[in-house]
């Protein structure tokens, strides 16, 4: 019994430490977690990571469902490219407009929180690099270490979700330039990305 608790803890750790180094690491996500919490607060940047999580854990159903790792074809991949190219586009233009404004706007109310929600979970459902990891190696690494690691996982994503925007909004509150600052990075990643899938959208087409 001691050791089926043991593994239980270790798999679920070994999740964690995988939600974290797959949330952690600066990409749109974390861009756009990061505008909707400068631009509102901490609770509309935490909405955004739920709505993320809300993807994975659609992907994740979606994968066990199809049962088998899904070879994704050239036009589909480069559809999936394009796809996320445009809505990474269409963010960095929503944030280069909230960084022109640089006015903070503390808004917490019902609205705010459906959009920031649904922010997270359009760009989480669109964007490929999730689509493509949950084709591929989620589902397949998953399938090898079990139950336990699935749950660490969501436990390593919604400890990221809670900290990363509760840490971006205690910077912008005592310092005045992290409100720019945090939008210029944001905008930065959101365009590197959306010419990124571009340019594989064109690799793969020529494959």
């Amino acid at each position: 019994m001691a050791l089926v608790v043991l593994d239980a803890l270790a798999g679920i750790g070994a999740g964690a430490l995988l939600g974290l180094s797959i949330a952690a690491p600066p990409g749109p996500m974390n861009a756009l977690i990061a505008t909707n919490t400068v631009t509102s607060n901490r609770v509309s940047g935490s909405l955004t990571g739920l709505g993320a999580m809300t993807a994975d854990a659609l992907f994740l159903a979606v994968m066990v469902a199809v049962g088998s790792v899904v070879p994704v074809a050239h036009t589909v991949r480069v559809a999936i490219f394009l796809l996320g190219a445009a809505v990474m586009a269409f963010l960095a233009v929503r944030t280069y407009g909230s960084l022109r404004r640089e006015v903070r706007v503390e808004a917490g109310g019902p609205k705010s929180a459906a959009n920031a929600y649904g922010s997270g979970l359009f760009l989480g459902l669109t964007n490929p690099f999730q689509i493509l990891w949950w084709l591929t190696a989620g589902l397949a690494f998953m399938r090898q270490i079990g139950p336990a690691v699935v749950l660490g996982f969501f436990l390593g994503i919604a400890a990221w979700i809670v900290l990363f925007p509760a840490s971006l909004d205690l910077a912008s509150r005592r310092w005045r330039g992290a409100y720019r600052a945090i939008l210029v990075v944001s905008l930065v990643v959101l365009v590197a990305f959306a010419a990124y899938l571009v340019v594989l959208a064109g690799a793969s087409a020529l494959e």
